[in-house]
């Protein structure tokens, strides 16, 4: 999304660059970024249409993660702990691992996904592979990643992260673990991590996944805007 001082005028200038009859769209906006949009779409004397589009799960982090399992109400804090417990008697002492850039850690989220069941286990083809490789030699963008004592990954959290948030992309796990729930036991350490860091949200980005809510977050309107020069 656009962000910052100026982009009324940048949107205008690029809008009055493009042939008469070009069909522009801006999906997945925030609301903060729609107004900015529009300014400078009207400014180059077009009339744009503003739309909701989706939504985005976005959780607000406390200061502390007990206060953050009191939120999420008796029934999910048990739930995570249990799962957490579940997975440390079976596989060991909980780790995680973060890696920036193509590597060992990439490779085995990939194949984490290519062996999901299922659309999930097609959706990972060499156009999506190149794609995420470029993506994770970017400033900002991380794999964290659940591993057993060897290194395996159990479960991986493909995601961007700055000061103010967490941003989790895509995520996949080991199917042959299935039964230990290491997707939800990764969520809870990142959540927990997020914390402790001092970040403000922890945002699941697209999706109405029923786990997204369980976990305590909310859901924010995303927009589409649609115009034509």
């Amino acid at each position: 999304s656009p962000r910052g001082a100026g982009v009324a005028e940048l949107i205008q200038e690029a809008a009055q660059t493009v042939p008469a009859g070009t069909a522009l769209r801006f999906d997945s906006l925030p609301d903060e970024a729609v107004g900015p949009i529009v300014a400078g779409l009207s400014r180059a004397g077009i009339d744009p249409a503003v739309d909701p589009h989706s939504t985005t799960a976005v959780l607000a982090l406390p200061p502390s993660f007990d206060e953050y399992l009191t939120s999420i109400g008796k029934k999910e804090r048990h739930e995570l702990r249990r799962k957490r417990r579940r997975y440390e008697g079976a596989a060991g002492p909980l780790r995680l691992v973060q890696a920036t850039g193509k590597g060992e850690v990439f490779d085995q989220f990939v194949e984490c996904h290519r062996r999901s069941p299922g659309d999930k286990g097609s959706f990972m083809n060499s156009r999506m592979v190149g794609f995420f490789g470029e993506l994770i030699q970017l400033s900002g963008w991380q794999i964290d990643a659940l591993v057993g004592g060897a290194g395996e990954v159990a479960a991986a959290a493909f995601s961007f992260e700055d000061d103010s948030g967490y941003y989790l992309y895509n995520s996949a796990y080991d199917p042959d673990l299935h039964h230990l729930s290491p997707g939800q036991v990764l969520l809870g350490a990142l959540i927990e991590q997020g914390i402790e860091r001092g970040r403000a949200v922890f945002d699941f980005l697209k999706g109405d996944e029923t786990y997204k809510y369980r976990l305590g977050s909310t859901a924010r309107q995303l927009y589409e805007i649609v115009a034509v020069t």
